[in-house]
């Protein structure tokens, strides 16, 4: 039997809404957070933002992107439901103003256990949510997808996928194995007979990778490096160049 508390993973709950759950529609003018970029997620109906030249209709189960500073003004229609998520204005992103994402299950869990962290930070650590959240919706974004072999076994995947997400994670291979329940043998021979590399040379290419897609928007290399794991520029540049055979800044600018 269904209980009161049985509700759809997906944005269809919405419609399921009571009647008497009226939310009213409201108009924000000229709007700005000028030390804040904001990432606004339309869990259900829809909302009208205009920009100095843009205007853009966000439906449900999307998310947009707006940089700190930006004006803008914006309609939220009635009952609808519109959760903001902030990130400081020092973090440099790929993002473009009013960038739009779909939202899938991992964006949903992400943003979901933001919410609950700034109200409760012993749940979870904030700024690793953040990080995962940032690269997730960046890779949404990014003109060509990221081609990396992905193992396909248990353990393997699931270290594979939580990086992919957040690739300055900086766990060992002990500490992930201790994550899943399972050694660190098993793990490294997962690595080597699915990817065909050591599971640091693995995560290496994904970290090289990510840099790729972002470089060409992000022209500063520091930040760039520090959003895949590397607090040593130098460190970056030399890992850099020994996955494409030229510098990030040389890269940056031919792309």
């Amino acid at each position: 039997m269904a209980s009161t508390y049985d509700v759809p993973t997906d944005g269809r709950w919405a419609a399921r809404l009571p009647r008497t759950a009226d939310i009213p529609p409201i108009t924000v003018t000229n709007r700005s957070h000028p030390s804040a970029h904001v990432l606004l997620w339309q869990v259900c109906g829809q909302t009208a933002f205009d920009f100095e030249e843009l205007s853009v209709t966000l439906p449900s189960d999307h998310a947009i992107w707006v940089p700190a500073g930006t004006r803008h003004t914006f309609s939220i229609s009635a009952n609808s439901v519109v959760v903001p998520t902030f990130f400081d204005s020092s973090v440099t992103s790929s993002l473009r103003c009013a960038d739009v994402v779909a939202v899938d299950f991992h964006f949903r869990a992400l943003a979901l256990a933001l919410v609950g962290a700034a109200h409760a930070p012993h749940l979870a650590p904030e700024t690793v949510l953040r990080q995962q959240l940032l690269s997730l919706i960046e890779q949404a974004t990014t003109s060509g997808a990221i081609e990396l072999a992905m193992p396909s076994s248990g353990p393997a995947r699931v270290m594979a996928e939580a990086i992919r997400r957040n690739p300055a994670d900086n766990r060992t291979i002990a500490d992930w194995a201790s994550v899943t329940h399972t050694s660190t043998r098993t793990i490294e021979r997962a690595f080597r007979r699915e990817t065909g590399n050591t599971f640091r040379q693995w995560r290496t290419q994904c970290r090289m990778e990510t840099a790729k897609a972002l470089l060409p928007t992000v022209r500063s290399v520091a930040a760039v490096a520090h959003r895949v794991g590397y607090h040593n520029q130098s460190s970056f540049a030399r890992a850099f160049r020994a996955h494409t055979g030229t510098s990030p800044v040389e890269f940056g600018q031919s792309h």
